[in-house]
């Protein structure tokens, strides 16, 4: 079965602020857990394996964007008793 969950948030802040929750974010993907919450709405993920990075900026009109996005799948546990070949020589 599927699990689906979304979290959005929005909000003007500060260029220190959102500094910090850069750190926040890059100490998560460190500890391989992002924890977003607001109010009563929260979310965790968990970051592995291989991670897609896409970064897009734009600047029209004295107005920038910048838009990054992280995407990964859930790593499939290892088969601990997978074969093992050795040779002597």
């Amino acid at each position: 079965m599927s699990q689906s969950k979304d979290f959005n948030f929005e909000s003007i802040q500060d260029v220190d602020s959102v500094i910090n929750n850069l750190k926040t974010m890059s100490d998560g993907f460190k500890k391989g857990e992002l924890i977003f919450k607001h109010g009563k709405d929260e979310i965790v993920l968990k970051p592995e394996g291989m991670i897609n990075l896409q970064i897009k900026s734009k600047y029209k009109d004295g107005k920038s964007k910048l838009v990054i996005k992280f995407k990964w799948k859930k790593q499939v546990e290892k088969n601990r008793n997978a074969l093992i070949i050795n040779t002597c020589l």
